[in-house]
């Protein structure tokens, strides 16, 4: 068993189904029991309302938190399912993405939000040379934020997938794929990204979030793939929470 304590971050061993049952992955302490809520992972959010009334999401797993700590993420994931989802071209759940958004409009809580993913359209959109395209409409995004919640649910993954906490500070590598755009910088990155495509996905509801992990052979280190709505892909990158190299270090300080 690794140390127990590291950081503030409770360890949890790969069997002990208590111990695992009894620890917020967010925050990686033990939950009081008046304190406890559940976290679907993915959040259920990212489901809108008319895909949650008609499938049956009972496969959708979840995890004890701490309430105050899942909660904290509240506004971003619906962030992320408003912005990201208003931008799934071609996409079936498109339509129920902005009825959401829709039904939003009708509440004064939810007018800043609202405004937000509006203000995030762009209709003037202009090449290199500063030619307006015609008839395109460009969709602008709060990185931070979306990596944010794209954080969180690879930790629940992984404290789902291994039965330990990943901490919020372990040293990681976000980027979003977009279509007919080079993925990334160095050639190292692309095999990877494809080494982990190539693994089996995973997901019960698929057509709304899949996933795909994979670990090195010299298992420093491990990737991720996850899709949304299968239009909007993220690849991730991260070290073992056990890593003692000085970046890992660093971050873990």
């Amino acid at each position: 068993m690794r140390n127990a304590l590291r950081n503030g971050f409770l360890k949890i061993p790969s069997v002990g189904k208590s111990a695992v049952e009894k620890t917020c992955y967010l925050c990686g302490k033990l939950i009081n029991k008046e304190l406890k809520g559940r976290d679907h992972i993915p959040p259920k959010t990212i489901f809108p309302e008319h895909i949650r009334k008609k499938l049956n999401l009972s496969k959708l797993r979840w995890r004890w938190t701490h309430k105050n700590c899942n909660e904290s993420y509240g506004y971003d994931e619906e962030y992320f399912k408003l912005s990201i989802g208003a931008s799934a071209i071609d996409s079936p759940i498109l339509k129920y993405v902005w009825d959401d958004l829709k039904k939003m409009a009708r509440k004064p809580q939810t007018q800043n939000l609202r405004l937000k993913v509006y203000s995030e359209f762009i209709s003037e959109v202009r090449t290199p040379n500063h030619i307006i395209l015609p008839g395109v409409i460009a969709k602008t995004f709060e990185t931070k934020r979306i990596y944010r919640v794209v954080w969180k649910i690879i930790r629940g993954l992984y404290f789902i997938e291994f039965s330990n906490i990943l901490p919020e500070t372990t040293p990681h590598y976000i980027s979003y794929i977009q279509k007919d755009a080079p993925m990334f910088s160095t050639e190292l990155l692309t095999i990877l990204f494809h080494a982990t495509l190539a693994q089996k996905e995973k997901g019960d509801y698929a057509d709304i979030f899949s996933y795909w992990y994979y670990q090195t052979d010299k298992k420093d280190f491990y990737s991720w793939i996850i899709n949304f709505w299968s239009r909007h892909p993220f690849f991730i990158f991260h070290h073992l929470p056990s890593c003692t190299c000085e970046k890992c270090s660093k971050g873990c300080s």
